[in-house]
């Protein structure tokens, strides 16, 4: 049997799961309904068949959280590309969805690996045109991510984005 709590909430909370009835020397519990994200502790007890009973040191585990995505930006938009940064609460793969509409149409991976803060540059997009794009990522154990539809409109060909005024005579 184990007696598992949640660390902040105390040992007045813990719950009990396993039995006592069955006498075997390969003991497995499965503790379900666990909250993601949170410190748990827990004591494993056994009784043997005179009744005596066995019970480890408190030990500590963590569930994995929920992943989400945070602090979405767009930045260095011009005629023809964009660069699309976001972060992740725990290490996932960097994806991007993007297009016309939220149907989006293209994908585009960043670079390999598993990562908090990410970075994708999209180029060879039209001038003057809204796009709409959503970032996700996959954790290490599978979990997928999304984020919300966003948009971003490039520049037009035609559009000034520096100037200066001369002395003419």
């Amino acid at each position: 049997m184990v007696s598992y709590y949640a660390e902040n909430a105390g040992p007045d909370t813990a719950q009990q799961v396993g039995n006592y009835s069955a006498l075997v020397t390969d003991h497995t519990v499965n503790l379900e309904g666990l909250s993601p994200g949170r410190k748990y502790i827990y004591i494993a007890q056994s009784v043997d068949a005179l009744g005596n009973i066995g019970i480890s040191d408190p030990e500590k585990f963590e569930t994995e959280g929920i992943p989400f995505v945070s602090e979405v930006s767009i930045t260095d938009v011009t005629n023809s590309s964009v660069s699309i940064s976001w972060q992740s609460n725990m290490e996932t793969s960097s994806e991007l969805d993007y297009g016309f509409t939220e149907d989006y149409g293209q994908n585009v991976a960043g670079t390999s690996g598993f990562r908090l803060n990410h970075n994708i540059n999209l180029t060879g997009l039209r001038a003057g045109e809204t796009y709409h794009f959503q970032v996700k990522g996959v954790s290490r154990i599978g979990d997928i991510i999304t984020s919300d539809d966003y948009t971003f409109t490039t520049l037009s060909s035609l559009d000034v984005t520096t100037y200066s005024i001369e002395d003419i005579t």
